[in-house]
Parts: C-alpha cells; structure tokens; sequence
C-alpha cells in the first residue's frame, strides 16, 4: 500500500486504531510511505501523530512484519526512538535494538522491516525551526553538530526520560488539543 506525503497542514491530532494499512498510510499522510505485509494474519495497528508547524509528534504500533519503504515528512530532520525496551527493527541495512536512536539522514529513504510488536516514537523537527534555534547558539548550520551516522546508542536513563516525554506529550495533546494553539 503506498501513499503519498501531502503538506503538513498547521496543527491537527490524529489518534486512531486501524485494520488496514491502506488507513494507517492515509492517517500518516505527512510521510510518503509504502507498507508490505510479510507476515499473514489480521492487522491491528495504531497511530497518534501531533502536528504543528514546528513539529510532529508521534507514536506508531504495528502487531505483524512490515516491509515498510517511503520518506519521513519533507522540510522536517526525523529521529526515532523505539517506545520500549523490545525494539527489533532492521533499518537501513542494520539492526536497531532498544538502546539505539534512528535519525533520518535528510533526503534519504525509509527502508526498514518491523516485526510484531512494533512500537516508536517517530519525532519530524522543521529545519526551518532548527536553523532557527541553532543560530540562536551562535552555530552556522544543525548541520555542524550532526552525526555522521543514522543509527546512535543512548544511555538507558536517557532513553527512559526521551521515553516518558513523548509518550506525556502525546496524552496531554490527546486529552486536550488545546495545548497546539
């Protein structure tokens, strides 16, 4: 199933269940993705994303093996961070585990197969709002501070505090969109 990515609109909340890949590619529409099921069995899948101007906030289960191929959302740096510590992802040719982070090199492909059980916390930042903050701290480019890797180890208690942010963020918004405006 494919969908093409679509721009991001100023601020909205998508949270929802899905038996379909086809509905969980459209509700994803800030990416452009393409999902193969190499597994066979019903789909169960669930998405919340918060978008704002600045950033989108994620969180995306999946209970079968995807192939999943496509791009994170244009204009935006994109990190991943698995939401547990059972994170089992082969991505961009390696093996992700619950100690790394994914950071999307800026124009390059999602290519990854996921197993049951998939669980992430996707984050899409604006280089524009990037740029931005870097300039502030007297920096060039976000580019200068970059690794030169899509794939980092992060210390347990980081992954944890990175952990409970998101998943907070996620249910205040989901609790009340009010906090976007």
């Amino acid at each position: 199933m494919k969908a093409e990515a679509t721009e991001v609109p100023r601020e909205f909340i998508v949270s929802n269940r899905f038996s379909s890949f086809e509905a969980l590619a459209a509700a994803a529409r800030q990416w452009d993705l393409d999902f193969r099921q190499l597994d066979s069995g019903p789909v169960e899948a669930e998405l919340t994303n918060i978008v704002t101007p600045a950033v989108i906030l994620g969180r995306c289960r999946l209970n079968r093996r995807i192939e999943q191929r496509g791009h994170p959302p244009a204009g935006y740096r994109t990190f991943g961070l698995g939401a547990d510590d059972s994170l089992s992802i082969r991505w961009r040719g390696k093996q992700v585990g619950p100690d790394n982070l994914m950071l999307f090199p800026p124009g390059e492909p999602l290519d990854s197969i996921t197993e049951p059980g998939f669980d992430v916390f996707p984050l899409s930042v604006a280089e524009e709002w990037l740029a931005t903050a870097v300039g502030r701290r007297g920096i060039d480019s976000a580019g200068e501070r970059w690794p030169a890797t899509d794939l980092v180890s992060a210390p347990p208690d980081a992954q944890r505090r990175l952990r409970e942010l998101a998943a907070n963020l996620i249910a205040a918004a989901v609790a009340d969109s009010r906090i976007l405006g």
